[in-house]
């Protein structure tokens, strides 16, 4: 169900996830959220094809996502003005995701919003989403560095009212926008 989402939930400190692979779930594949979820690893995960996004995650502090692959989310094809596709990540501080793929999934690639502090992504490849790949919204303190973005649908990176992001050493090609910093 939509109110209750997750085919599998991680909502416990100290977690590691790891060597899972989630697919064609009704609506979340990967949830993680708590009132405050600290030490969460998710390493060599995939989760493919669910109905309305790949992982979400909500105040999981130190969250690391390793070597995962997000891919053909959103089947079900829900709007994506607020939450679909990919991975979305909000009110969590640091968060690291390095050496992983996030593609083909209809609506965003990878999103931060609501006051995500200190994110770290590194060596993903983020492509053929139908949305944005990247979004830092209403957030601070982000880096990008050495990941490839092409072939997203509206924007290849998006910074939309947040503050202090860095982005290093990307390629950036075929998106419909490639970069977009946007007050909000």
């Amino acid at each position: 169900q939509v109110p209750d989402p997750g085919v599998i939930k991680c909502n416990r400190e100290d977690l590691l996830l790891e060597n899972v692979w989630v697919e064609d779930g009704s609506t979340i594949g990967i949830a993680v959220f708590g009132d405050t979820m600290d030490n969460v690893t998710l390493r060599n995960v995939t989760t493919i094809r669910n109905g309305l996004m790949g992982i979400q995650a909500e105040k999981a502090n130190n969250l690391i996502l390793d070597n995962v692959l997000v891919r053909y989310n959103n089947h079900q094809h829900f709007l994506f003005g607020q939450s679909s596709g990919g991975v979305k990540i909000t009110r969590s501080r640091p968060v690291t995701i390095k050496n992983s793929t996030i593609s083909d999934n209809i609506g965003p690639g990878l999103w931060f919003d609501q006051s995500c502090y200190d994110m770290r992504v590194s060596g993903c490849d983020i492509q053929n989403n139908t949305g944005a790949g990247f979004t830092i919204e209403n957030c601070a303190t982000g880096v990008l560095v050495d990941c490839l973005i092409t072939g997203n649908g509206t924007k290849g990176v998006h910074i939309l009212g947040a503050n202090s992001c860095q982005v290093w050493n990307c390629t950036l090609d075929d998106d419909y926008e490639t970069f977009v910093v946007q007050h909000d």
